[in-house]
C-alpha cells in the first residue's frame, strides 16, 4: 500500500498481514488467527483476504498439501467468512515448507544470476529445450534461487502466449523428472497438476507456476498420497468472531455508552514483534538513519502521532471506514492528514457512534498497535517458525518483504 493504513480497530494493514502469517505457521493459537483474519475480512478487505489465503498457500503450504488446492477453490466460490474461516483452521494442522517463499524473495529482491556452468553439458540436456535450459541447470545443481528467477516471462493476457509457454515447459518438466530423477511422472499426473494453474482465484501466475514445479522437485511422490479429510469451521467458532465486531461495549455503571473503551474491548492480541523481519510501512514513515536506536525511536514516535492525532485520516482508506465517514458530509485534508466535518452536527454524530479516543487510551491497549519493533532481519521470524536451514541463505541485513 501507498501509505500507513489503519483497520477497522486502528492497527496497521501489513503489519496484521504479517501477525497473522506468523500465528499461522507457528500454530500457538488458531483463535488468534482467526481474530487476525477477521480485523482484515471484516474491515472490508474481502477479495484481499482470499488473495492473501493464496499467496501463503503457495509459498508455504502447496508442496506438502497439493490435493488442498481444490478444496480452496470449493470454499472461495461461497465467498463467506465462515468458509476462509474453514480455510484457515484445515491449513492452521498443516505441515509447511519454506522453500517456495524463500526462493521467490530472491527472485523478487534480487533476481542476479551471476553462476556460469562449466564443463560438458550433461546429456539428458539434449531432450529439453533450449529456452529451458537455464531453468533446469539450476534446479540440478540445487540452485534453486537463480531457478525460479530463469522462469520465462509470462504475460497473463494472452491466453494462447501463456498456454503454449505452460505446456511445453510442464513437458519439459517431466522429460528431467523422469530421465534425470527417474520418477515415474505420468501425463495423467502432469495435467492434474497442470490443470488447476489456469485458475483466474489467485492473479500471480508466475507464483503459481514455480509452486507447481517445486512440488516435483520437492515431493516427487505426492501423487502416491492418500486422499485427505478436512474439517470444518464451527457456527460458534463463526460467531464469536462476528460477536467481536457487532457486540456493544458494556455501559458504564450510570447507564452510559462507553465508546471511548472500544479498544480496549475489542483489542484481543498484540501485533507480534515479529513483524520487524519485514520491510514494513511505518518504516517509511521517516528518514533512514544509520544510528538504529536513534530510527526506531523515530518510527515508534510518528506511528504514535499517526495513531493519536491522524487516526481519521489514515482509516480513510479502509472500507469499512470509508463507508463510516461516507456517510456524512467530508473533506479528505490530505495537507493535515485530517478528516474535516463541514456539519457540526454530522461531527458529533460520527464520533457518537466512533470516538474512539486513542490518545486518552492506556499504555497497554495502545502497545498492541505500536509495539516497539526490534528492526531486525530475516533469520529471527525464520528461525522461530523453522527448524530446518533455509534453502538459500540472505545476507544478515536483509528483511523480507511480503
Amino acid at each position: 500500500m501507498a501509505k500507513i493504513v489503519l483497520t477497522r480497530f486502528l492497527y496497521i494493514f501489513d503489519e496484521v498481514c504479517i501477525t497473522f502469517l506468523t500465528c499461522l505457521l507457528k500454530k500457538n493459537d488458531l483463535n488468534e488467527c482467526y481474530f487476525w483474519l477477521s480485523e482484515l475480512y471484516l474491515s472490508g478487505y474481502v477479495n484481499q483476504c482470499w488473495e492473501f489465503i493464496w499467496f501463503i498457500y503457495y509459498d508455504f503450504y502447496y508442496i506438502k498439501n497439493p490435493q488442498f488446492e481444490k478444496f480452496i477453490l470449493k470454499k472461495q466460490n461461497t465467498a463467506s467468512l465462515i468458509s476462509i474461516m474453514t480455510v484457515v483452521k484445515n491449513m492452521f494442522k498443516m505441515d509447511s515448507s519454506s522453500h517456495v517463499f524463500i526462493t521467490r524473495q530472491y527472485n523478487a529482491n534480487n533476481k542476479e544470476i551471476n553462476h556460469i556452468f562449466r564443463g560438458k553439458k550433461p546429456n539428458w540436456l539434449q531432450n529439453i529445450s533450449t529456452k529451458f535450459h537455464g531453468l533446469f541447470r539450476f534446479i540440478d545443481k540445487k540452485l534453486y534461487h537463480y531457478a525460479v528467477s530463469s522462469l520465462p516471462i509470462i504475460d497473463i493476457n494472452n491466453y494462447d502466449e501463456r498456454l503454449q509457454i505452460t505446456n511445453n515447459l510442464f513437458d519439459n518438466l517431466q522429460i528431467y523428472m523422469n530421465e534425470t530423477c527417474k520418477n515415474n511422472i505420468t501425463s495423467e499426473i502432469l495435467n492434474d497438476v497442470k490443470e488447476n494453474i489456469y485458475h483466474d482465484n489467485y492473479s500471480n501466475y508466475t507464483h503459481k507456476l514455480w509452486a507447481k514445479i517445486c512440488l516435483f522437485i520437492f515431493n516427487p511422490n505426492f501423487h502416491n498420497d492418500k486422499k485427505k479429510l478436512y474439517v470444518s469451521c464451527l457456527q460458534d467458532e463463526h460467531n464469536k468472531m462476528i460477536n467481536i465486531h457487532e457486540e456493544d461495549i458494556p455501559l458504564s455503571k450510570h447507564g452510559n455508552k462507553q465508546i471511548y473503551k472500544t479498544l480496549v474491548y475489542k483489542r484481543l492480541h498484540s501485533i507480534s514483534p515479529l513483524c520487524s523481519s519485514f520491510k514494513l510501512e511505518r518504516y517509511n514513515m521517516v528518514e533512514y538513519n544509520e544510528n538504529i536506536s536513534t530510527y526506531k525511536e523515530n518510527v515508534n514516535r510518528e506511528c504514535i502521532n499517526c495513531f493519536w492525532y491522524h487516526w481519521e485520516y489514515y482509516a480513510y482508506v479502509t472500507p469499512l471506514w470509508k463507508d463510516r465517514f461516507d456517510k456524512y458530509d467530508v473533506t479528505i485534508d490530505t495537507n493535515n492528514k485530517k478528516i474535516t466535518f463541514n456539519n457540526d452536527d454530522d461531527c458529533e454524530d460520527f464520533y457518537e457512534s466512533y470516538g474512539y479516543e486513542p490518545d486518552e487510551q492506556s499504555c497497554e491497549t495502545v502497545n498492541k498497535h505500536i509495539t516497539n519493533m526490534d528492526y531486525t532481519n530475516w533469520k529471527k521470524w525464520y528461525e522461530s517458525i523453522f527448524d530446518e536451514p533455509p534453502i538459500y541463505e540472505f545476507n544478515d541485513n536483509y528483511q523480507f518483504t511480503y
